[in-house]
Order: C-alpha cells, then sequence, then structure tokens
C-alpha cells in the first residue's frame, strides 16, 4: 500500500481588487482577500540519512517522523521532507517501522554483558510477509579450532554449547532469527558484518518476529551488532522466492557460509543461498574466490573453501559428503569425466575425486556449471573441526557467474 507524506506550506495570500463600475457607485469597491493553501504530497521512499551508522531511513514528513518516534536524520523531497531514522538498543522493544535498525546497548560501542537481548519486529503494514536483515555490523564469538582434533566439535553457536564440547565449559554466543512459519533461518554466530538473511514473517497481520542475541560467558572477543530490518510485501516484485536465507540479484556476486569471516565453518546450518536468475540468462558457474580460471590459484585467508568429510587432500565431491557440504544440483566441471554425485561437495576444493588427478596439476579446481539457481548449504551438529588435511573447516567463499543463454 502506497502511503503518501502530507506537508502543508502556506504559500502567499494575495488581495483581489474587483471594480464593477455599472452597478456601483464611483469609489466603491468590493474587496475580496482569499488565501492559498498548497498542500506537498510525496511517497513515503527509502532514502539516504546523512548518518554514518543508521544510513537508511523513510521520507517522512517531520511532525509524522517525531509522532512515530523516529529521528530526522537529513531531508529528502527535495526539502519538503526529513530522511527519518528508527532505531533502538534497548533490550526488549518493538519497532514496527520498515527499515528500523537494532543494535547493541551502547553502540557502537562494543557489548559484552552475557545473556540475552532480544528485539521484536512488528507488521509496518497488514501485507507484511518476508523480512530482509542486513548486517551492517555483526561481530560476535564463536567456537575456534583448539586442537586439531577430528572428533572435536567446533562452531557451535548458542547456549547448547556448553553441553555437547568437551574442551569448553560455558555456552558461546549466537543471534537466533524467528517468525511464525516454522521455518526459520540457521542460529548464526562469529563474525558476519556484510551478509544477509530473510525470514518467512506469516501472513496474519498480528505476526511478529523476534531478533534474539545470546552472549555467553565462554565467547571471547569483540561483540558488536547493527542490524538493518526491512519489510516486503506479499506481492512485491524483490520478494525472495519462499525457502531461500540468502538471496542474491546481478550476474555475479561472491556468496560465503556464514561465519567464515572468522575462519570457522558454523555446526546445524541448513538453508539455500539463491541467485536470481536474470534476464537472457540460463545457467550458473561457482567458483571458489580468489581464482580467476582453472589454473588460479588463491591464496585469500580464510580458505575459500573448507569442508569437513572428503578423504583425500584436493578433493570435493564425494559419496563420504555427511557431516557438511555445499549442494549445487547437476554440477559440472565441463572435463567429460564423470562426477559421481555431481550434487555433493566438501574436502579442501571444489571440485570432484574422479577428477582431482586430472586436475591436480592445473592447481585450483575448474567453476562449477548449472542450470539451477541455489546453492545448498548444511552441516550437522558434529564434527565441524576439520577437513582432510587436518587443517581448520573454514566454510565457504564463492562467486556465482551467470552465463548468457546463448
Amino acid at each position: 500500500m502506497l502511503r503518501l507524506g502530507l506537508v502543508s506550506v502556506f504559500l502567499c495570500a494575495l488581495t483581489a481588487n474587483y471594480v464593477l463600475a455599472k452597478n456601483f457607485t464611483a469609489g466603491r469597491r468590493s474587496d475580496r482577500q482569499f488565501s492559498l493553501f498548497s498542500i506537498v504530497q510525496f511517497p513515503n521512499d527509502a532514502c539516504t540519512s546523512s548518518s554514518s551508522v543508521f544510513t537508511k531511513g523513510t521520507c517522512l514528513a517531520s511532525s509524522e517522523c517525531n509522532s512515530k518516534g523516529g529521528s530526522a536524520s537529513g531531508n529528502c523531497a527535495a526539502g519538503f521532507g526529513v530522511c527519518c531514522v528508527f532505531s533502538t538498543s534497548t533490550c526488549g522493544a518493538t519497532l514496527s517501522q520498515n527499515c528500523s535498525y537494532f543494535t547493541n546497548p551502547g553502540f557502537p560501542s562494543t557489548y559484552s554483558t552475557t545473556g540475552s537481548c532480544s528485539f521484536t519486529v512488528a507488521k509496518s503494514q497488514d501485507d507484511i510477509c518476508q523480512l530482509r536483515l542486513d548486517f551492517d555490523t555483526l561481530a560476535m564469538g564463536v567456537m575456534p579450532q583448539i586442537t586439531i582434533a577430528a572428533n572435536s566439535n567446533y562452531g557451535c553457536c548458542g547456549s547448547s554449547c556448553a553441553t555437547i564440547i568437551a574442551v569448553a565449559s560455558s555456552p558461546m554466543d549466537s543471534l537466533t532469527v524467528t517468525g511464525q512459519t516454522g521455518s526459520n533461518p540457521p542460529v548464526i554466530c562469529g563474525i558476519n558484518t556484510g551478509s544477509h538473511m530473510y525470514l518467512e514473517m506469516g501472513t496474519l497481520a498480528t505476526d511478529t518476529a523476534t531478533l534474539a542475541t545470546y552472549l555467553g560467558s565462554g565467547a571471547t572477543g569483540t561483540r558488536q551488532w547493527n542490524i538493518k530490518v526491512s519489510q516486503i510485501s506479499c506481492s512485491a516484485a524483490w520478494r525472495a522466492p519462499t525457502g531461500c536465507v540468502q538471496y542474491y540479484t546481478g550476474v555475479s556476486q561472491p556468496v560465503t557460509s556464514y561465519g567464515h569471516q572468522s575462519g570457522q565453518l558454523l555446526q546445524s546450518q541448513n538453508y539455500n543461498a539463491c541467485t536470481r536468475q536474470e534476464l537472457g540468462y540460463c545457467s550458473n558457474s561457482w567458483r571458489e574466490a580468489g581464482q580467476a580460471s582453472l589454473a588460479g590459484t588463491t591464496s585469500l585467508s580464510p580458505d575459500p573453501f573448507g569442508m569437513t568429510d572428503a578423504e583425500t587432500t584436493g578433493e570435493g565431491e564425494n559419496t563420504l559428503c555427511v557431516n557438511s557440504y555445499v549442494h549445487i544440483a547437476g554440477g559440472d566441471l565441463g572435463t567429460g569425466l564423470p562426477t559421481g554425485l555431481s550434487n555433493t561437495w566438501c574436502g579442501e576444493a571444489l571440485q570432484c575425486d574422479t577428477c582431482a588427478v586430472a586436475l591436480a596439476a592445473a592447481g585450483r579446481p575448474a567453476p562449477v556449471s548449472t542450470t539451477s539457481f541455489y546453492l545448498g548449504v548444511f552441516s550437522d551438529s558434529g564434527t565441524m573441526g576439520v577437513n582432510p588435511t587436518a587443517t581448520a573447516a573454514t566454510g565457504f567463499n564463492l562467486i556465482y557467474t551467470q552465463k548468457a543463454c546463448s
């Protein structure tokens, strides 16, 4: 529903004199005084604020911004409106405005108080079905590699960690996002600044969503968050397809696993990272970040592909991808060699077992081509510690590039 901001602008007051010579005596005049009162209307579009912390707002009349509890941060609509920013750092608070920010108490300072801090998102209008969370800042603790041991349960997030991790006696940090549909994104932790997440909110006008952070006494490092929440109507053309926790547009973009910036593959991940099929493009290819070609090597840190399970150095697609993998439906390396499952990829490189020998001399593996437009991500709640060469399982940093139909 389009909502219009109303700004009343007093333009002028004019006096018009009319002389009716035939009907009135000389010098008799009828003075008619009237005012022109104009209403300037503008849509409540997104706007760029003057804040370096809360960079986006909603264009509203100044009075409307104040009445809704927002803060004016710059002008919009040719100066007739203000860029209104909605934010809260109060645990337990509720915001119902589109484009709202949820921050840790004291932000932009860091935060270290253990325990839970939750926020509620109420719908700004009845036909909201989906939320997009942009992690402008999200830095939390994560259970890291402490010793290299194949059975160590690293990458755990949240209060349950103390019961499953032998090397830790205290719970870890987490961000849990829930709606009303029962289909929620995975619980995450670690550094995820610049990433995003979609949530199905529910179709009832009264449905709400909850963003709950948990800071455990066992975590260390910087804790800080600034999360922008955008509300998306059920009929919006830019709504993410149902079942997509991440949604990328454009012909090429990097896609990283949650926690990858911390160099740690997270436990209990099960979601789809989807790419919008652009007009005139019929397939996707996936490659490791930092790798431009088949012969290209990468020296990025963290390693752009570090999953568990595969048996041998340099192997990717494998029937033993059980504990963690990425799913690329119908993945094809273009080598003409059989790829076994051709859907499930794990280990230290994005390539297949039967291709390993043929590609060994060429360095990193060839891009994986597919006609599907999603990347499935899975890890269980167990062995996330190491990949086949006893180095950290870092998750992934992959780049997709769409290929023209011709």
